[in-house]
């Protein structure tokens, strides 16, 4: 009964973190002093290893360039004054020139100077824009922008709303909205510009866009596709454009004759699994790729992160923290990762490297001086894809940031890549060698016993089915272990993993145990905490496939240990 109670918590799922991750961290610097509020930054790295920081200080309406050398030595200038931009996006061209986007305004650093540039795409079709941003490519710029359908020739849409008593005595009344869709052009190295538009065949708004392109020409974006109104709903999506490889016979032309010059190529996203249609969908999200191998990591707030490997998505182990906000990713090679957020007091740095999370180090204090300001479009971090950042983050008076040197053994996984959770796994992890001995330990439920452990199962009753039903026996494992409860499903898990690692003797004895509490009502689940699992009968069914593996001789043996 209490894990049936449990399965309904809210807190998010929590593990063990891996150890304290191998980086130094720079003293913290004052990059920019002033009355801080709804602030706005962005990072670049340079070729040279200087930290580039653009603030856009509300408070002043003023937009800064910050240089910060690897030693901490700083230099400031003053971009644009008066400006007080929603947005604000950096990057470098080939030629090493700076660009900055104001909303849709276009700046461009040549020299010592900055000018205002006319050449943003959106400029000679006429079209208003939103979050416009540019991401770097190794063969220029790519401008990524959002606007109305109808502009790309989207269909608009009808939402109902409603308000007023309940009991019907509300009322409830339809609006047409035009849907919103998202534009990427790269830069045109000779001829027209091709247009690639997002999901012009459904009339959803795309929103929370964060794209990052890889070293092979790939643009990878994750985004949400939603609708507002009281059918609301959001969908996390996915997206991978060759950029360097023309879509065949998807070519049409802009419904604006302005336009009509540039090409238009639709490009349809998949829905992220797992994610579901979550109301919140992507509203506080990270996503970044290794430039190497293409790998997508996505990291929402309060949740379990998920990752893209070889085409195939993943759920890491969740984030060894109860409550976090704000996340910010960058790559740190090798398919690691740098990530940065906020818990209630501190803003605080992990690295996610060989498949799990480092425990979290404090970088410093966040906070706003206006009671009605907010953090989240203070906080940055950038890489160029390897073992070194840079992170800033607003306090009271300015900007702050320091820097995080990581171990050189973060740039490549060792020989074979890490152990992930696929198939047959024939090496197995340390931690969870007792597991494979069939030595695993949980707490067999009872009226006044196991509460805490029904808690945390209940709490990852949803993140171990999913990790069951993509077959991350590993993860799995490790979750069950962790979580300690010992119903008729828990030990069921068990031995679906050992089955998977071909453990058969483990395999068999973790299902006849699950054979046994799903005889005591106080020690098998019950209702919707089986998550659809039919106990006893599917046991029966996987000891069977078990002798099966035996009679065929698939069974492994198990790790050998010292005496």
């Amino acid at each position: 009964m209490a894990l049936l109670l449990a399965s309904c918590a809210s807190e998010p799922p929590v593990l063990p973190a891996g150890p304290s991750p191998n980086v130094r961290l720079g003293p913290e610097l004052g990059l920019l002093h002033f009355r801080t509020t709804h602030d706005l930054t962005d990072v670049l790295l340079d070729e040279q290893g200087e930290a580039h920081v653009f603030i856009a200080a509300a408070s002043t309406r003023e937009i800064h360039h910050v240089v910060v050398s690897p030693e901490g030595a700083l230099q400031r200038e003053r971009v644009a004054t008066d400006s007080s931009p929603s947005d604000i996006s950096a990057a470098f061209d080939r030629e090493g020139k700076i660009h900055l986007l104001l909303d849709g305004r276009h700046l461009v650093r040549e020299g010592d100077a900055w000018r205002v540039a006319s050449d943003a795409p959106w400029a000679s079709a006429g079209m208003a824009v939103h979050r416009a941003r540019l991401v770097p490519l190794d063969k220029g710029l790519a401008w990524i922008f959002l606007v109305k359908g109808g502009e790309v020739g989207a269909r608009g849409r009808w939402d109902w709303y409603g308000f007023g008593g309940g009991f019907g005595a509300g009322i409830i009344f339809p609006w047409h909205s035009a849907s919103q869709k998202l534009v990427i052009v790269p830069e045109a190295l000779t001829g027209d510009a091709s247009w690639y538009v997002l999901d012009p065949q459904d009339n959803l708004d795309i929103s929370d866009v964060m794209p990052a392109a890889d070293s092979h020409g790939n643009l990878h974006v994750v985004y949400n596709a939603s609708r507002s109104g009281l059918a609301a709903s959001s969908q996390p999506r996915y997206a991978r454009i060759d950029l360097m490889q023309i879509p065949a016979g998807a070519e049409r032309q802009l419904p604006d004759a302005a336009a009509s010059a540039n090409r238009l190529f639709p490009v349809t996203g998949d829905q992220i699994p797992f994610f579901g249609t979550d109301p919140f969908g992507l509203s506080q999200a990270a996503a970044a790729v290794d430039p190497a191998s293409g790998a997508v990591l996505v990291v929402r707030a309060h949740d379990a992160s998920i990752s893209l490997l070889q085409g195939n998505w993943r759920l890491p182990l969740p984030l060894p923290l109860s409550r976090y906000s704000q996340p910010k990713l960058a790559p740190a090679g090798g398919e690691a990762f740098h990530l940065m957020a906020v818990t209630d007091a501190d803003v605080i740095y992990l690295l996610y490297a060989q498949d799990n999370w480092s425990a979290p180090v404090t970088l410093g204090k966040p906070g706003v001086a206006s009671m009605w300001g907010s953090i989240g479009g203070g906080l940055a971090i950038a890489s160029r894809g390897r073992n070194r950042a840079f992170a800033v983050w607003p306090t009271e008076t300015g900007i702050v940031g320091r820097w995080i040197e990581g171990a050189a053994e973060m740039q490549a996984k060792p020989a074979g890549g890490a152990t992930v959770d696929q198939g047959d796994e024939s090496s197995i992890p340390s931690d969870l060698l007792d597991f494979s001995l069939g030595k695993a330990a949980l707490i067999t439920p009872g009226w006044t016993t196991g509460y805490a452990a029904a808690m945390a199962a209940g709490t990852n009753g949803k993140l171990t089915k999913k990790l069951h039903d993509s077959g991350q026996w590993q993860a799995l494992a490790r979750v069950v272990l962790h979580d300690q409860y010992g119903d008729d499903l828990r030990w069921y898990y068990l031995g679906r993993a050992a089955e998977a690692m071909a453990l058969c003797d483990t395999a068999a004895r973790y299902y006849r145990i699950s054979l046994e509490r799903s005889e005591k009502f106080s020690t098998r689940c019950l209702g919707i905490a089986c998550h659809g699992f039919k106990l006893p009968e599917w046991v029966e069914v996987r000891l069977t496939a078990v002798e099966a593996l035996r009679a065929a001789g698939k069974c492994s043996e198990p790790p050998v240990t010292d005496p």
